[in-house]
């Protein structure tokens, strides 16, 4: 399911709707287990989303493929995709409902090239709703899609249909939406681009093999940018005093050795001093905050090593093609003695 999403991403609704790139408790089904909300235009605002666009958008190839996605349905992801929601009311792989927000789109022309895509798609009505549902093949295996377009401006998907009419009705209101006793409605701090809030994730098995969170009641990670600072942070129970602390020692552990190798450098050493940790009880906490600009010092120097490592690989990797040649060359004349 996730997977899927970030296709989407790559490749919304009343007048409330037609902003609504923050995360809004009012769209999640009571019950949910877990939600995670991107907010694209609080992206765009951070100097990290800034730099990504000048370096990305203005390249040929990802140009041609915005346009190709603009001219067949109306809708260019660069500037018009809002934010995403995905949540559930369980605890499952590969389950749940993704509701995508986008500025404008155009619905016909997204029909079209469903229907040339997937021409064996099939439409279900419900109530006043079209939902489409189709099959893709994923890692060698047939996979259920559902779909829908909620108000011309509201993309709803999940690979269970019942979970996309479930998340219809809390959009009409003939559903209950999260309360105000929900940890998973809790308030949001401004500047917040990614959202990830968890409940009972003890009952999981999936997270067994994760020990801080295999006894987990309650997760909640951070991360955005706000007046020029940017910020993460981390709350989780563990399930246990002793998880909680020996956790902690581990990430300080972590960051001293960061500071050790790389805190000469400047903005990467200001990053270091910006990371708190604490635990008390069950509980582990985990912030960290740092001026926008050390994190695009960081992010260019990142990207300037990325380089110089796969430069240095291929010269490598030609080096090894020739060394490879010339030892055919020499097997092949030594077989012709």
């Amino acid at each position: 399911m996730y997977k899927s999403i970030c296709i989407v991403l790559l490749a919304v609704a009343s007048a409330n709707w037609a902003v609504a790139a923050p995360f809004n408790p009012e769209h999640i089904a009571a019950g949910a287990k877990w939600v995670i909300h991107v907010d694209m235009e609080a992206l765009r605002d951070t100097a990290a989303g800034k730099m990504c666009r000048e370096k990305f958008l203005n390249q040929e190839k990802v140009r041609k493929h915005l346009d190709k996605i603009c001219e067949e349905i109306g809708m260019d992801p660069s500037e018009d995709l809002l934010g995403v929601t995905m949540y559930d009311t369980q605890l499952k792989k590969e389950h749940g409902v993704a509701i995508i927000h986008v500025r404008k789109m155009d619905g016909s022309r997204l029909i079209a090239k469903l229907n040339e895509k997937e021409p064996e798609n099939r439409m279900l009505k419900y109530k006043k709703h079209e939902l489409y549902l189709w099959t893709k093949r994923h890692h060698g295996k047939e996979m259920p899609v559902c779909g829908t377009l909620y108000n011309g401006r509201v993309m709803i998907f999940s690979r269970d249909a019942l979970k996309v009419i479930a998340a219809l009705d809390v959009l009409d209101s003939n559903s209950e939406s999260l309360n105000d006793d929900s940890r998973l409605a809790g308030d949001v701090r401004d500047g917040a681009v990614f959202l990830m809030r968890g409940v009972g994730l003890a009952e999981s098995h999936m997270l067994k093999k994760w020990p801080v969170l295999k006894d987990s009641n309650w997760l909640e990670v951070v991360m955005g940018a706000n007046e020029g600072t940017s910020f993460a942070s981390m709350e989780v129970d563990s399930g246990s005093k002793d998880m909680a602390k020996n956790v902690k020692a581990i990430m300080d552990g972590f960051a001293a050795l960061a500071r050790i190798k790389h805190g000469k450098h400047e903005s990467f050493g200001k990053m270091l001093d910006g990371l708190e940790t604490a635990a008390a009880g069950n509980t582990l906490w985990v912030e960290w905050s740092a001026d926008e600009e050390d994190v695009i010092n960081v992010m260019e120097e990142v990207q300037r090593k990325m380089k110089e490592h796969w430069k240095g690989r291929s010269k490598r990797g030609d080096h090894h093609k020739e060394w490879k040649k010339k030892l055919e060359s020499h097997v092949h004349k030594w077989g012709h003695k």
